[in-house]
């Protein structure tokens, strides 16, 4: 439950936590790739979505970071809205 005065934030558009993995796993490889190919590196890397999940976090965490300096407020994160998504992480 929460307390009458505190608002819930969704993160919005971040993805559960495997397919942020298997993106990472994936730009992981191409980054670490002994032969990487430069003419398709960037449309290889665009293809892994590791920079879209890497924006949603970040963006994220930049409203939790106004919320606690510009609005003085305490910022409680948590991985999932509801404990079907938490017992599925």
């Amino acid at each position: 439950m929460l307390h009458p005065f505190t608002p819930l934030i969704a993160a919005g558009n971040i993805h559960n936590i495997h397919e942020v993995r298997n993106s990472h796993r994936a730009v992981e490889k191409l980054v670490l790739s002994l032969t990487p190919k430069d003419s398709n590196w960037a449309s290889e890397v665009a293809s892994t979505n590791w920079l879209t999940h890497l924006r949603a976090v970040l963006a994220a965490g930049l409203r939790c970071a106004e919320a606690m300096h510009r609005q003085g407020q305490s910022v409680l994160v948590h991985c999932a809205l509801t404990s079907k998504e938490t017992s599925h992480a």
